[in-house]
């Protein structure tokens, strides 16, 4: 333990430590948490791996940055695969923040004065503020078990994550976006909040032009209409424009969480589905394909472009058991 703990500093203080090593440390004091003697080791210096390890990790990086700038859509196939090398010791550390806030009480309230504070400090950097929601998010079925602090999140939602959905930094609209999914069984007190929740959830979905924040605002609004039955009717409105903006992002992203998306989607809205479904299948084999210029992981050929449309035709001929 003492060995990995100089390790994991060495990493705090900037020193190199690989992706897969820093994996393993963190790992290892996941397990250490459920053991008294390694927690006795690890408990005086648990805030600071939780405020100087764990969180800086769970921020927006400089390689993240560069990513999403030069070929956004491996960056949305990176952030989906929990096995990429670099999202290793990010998936390590949400695992190791959400096991330390259920089994040892001090870490929770620790840890959301430490995001709070970064969320109401106007001049913090706009990295952290996506770390703190990274990190709430992580957090939010242990939050929303709590009375203490379920009673406080739609005050936080409406506070600190509606307006980020329009920042001018892809990323953070991206980010809380994602929020919005983690906390959708939230019970809303008030309508006018969930109402506003869906309504930017759906802007960002339609209109928003960085397809990271497409494919965030697709899995929360489904979510959302999945667990809140009002959202259900806010949306019923728009769902031919809802539906074809998803077959648009699923066949440029090749995403499989899409696909499952539109599955879901087709089962809330089931008879108006049976209206509309011709003219959106008409519609996805018109449409133009992503064409070369368009950076992305992988060579686009015509056979590539028929399989996104095979797939995402398959997605929206399902129906629901």
């Amino acid at each position: 333990m003492q060995v990995l703990l100089k390790v994991v500093d060495q990493h705090r203080r900037g020193q190199f430590v690989t992706p897969r090593v820093l994996q393993q440390c963190l790992n290892y004091f996941n397990q250490g948490l459920s053991h008294s003697l390694t927690w006795k080791q690890m408990k005086p210096h648990m805030v600071t791996i939780c405020q100087e390890v764990i969180f800086p990790l769970m921020c927006y990086r400089d390689e993240d940055v560069k990513l999403w700038q030069e070929d956004p859509y491996e960056y949305i196939r990176m952030k989906f695969n929990l096995y990429d090398d670099h999202s290793l010791p990010a998936t390590a550390a949400q695992s190791l923040l959400c096991k330390a806030a259920r089994k040892r009480k001090e870490v929770l309230p620790q840890m959301m004065e430490f995001c709070h504070k970064i969320l109401v400090d106007p001049s913090a950097d706009p990295c952290s503020k996506d770390g703190a929601l990274h990190c709430i998010g992580a957090l939010a079925e242990l939050l929303l078990k709590k009375r203490i602090y379920r009673e406080q999140m739609e005050l936080m939602l409406q506070n600190y994550v509606f307006p980020l959905l329009n920042s001018p930094m892809g990323y953070l609209r991206a980010r809380s976006c994602w929020v919005l999914h983690c906390f959708s069984p939230l019970r809303f007190h008030d309508e006018l909040v969930l109402r506003n929740a869906v309504e930017l959830v759906r802007q960002d979905l339609i209109d928003d032009k960085e397809m990271p924040v497409k494919v965030e605002a697709a899995i929360a609004l489904q979510t959302l209409v999945s667990n809140q039955e009002q959202a259900k009717l806010y949306i019923r409105p728009y769902i031919r424009q809802v539906m074809q903006e998803l077959l648009h992002v699923v066949r440029e992203t090749e995403n499989d969480d899409l696909t499952n998306v539109i599955q879901k989607m087709i089962c809330e809205y089931n008879q108006e589905m049976a209206a509309i479904a011709v003219d959106m299948t008409q519609n996805l084999n018109s449409e133009p394909p992503r064409t070369s210029t368009q950076k992305s992981s992988f060579p686009v050929t015509v056979n590539r472009d028929e399989e996104n449309s095979s797939k995402a035709g398959l997605a929206l001929l399902c129906r629901c058991p």
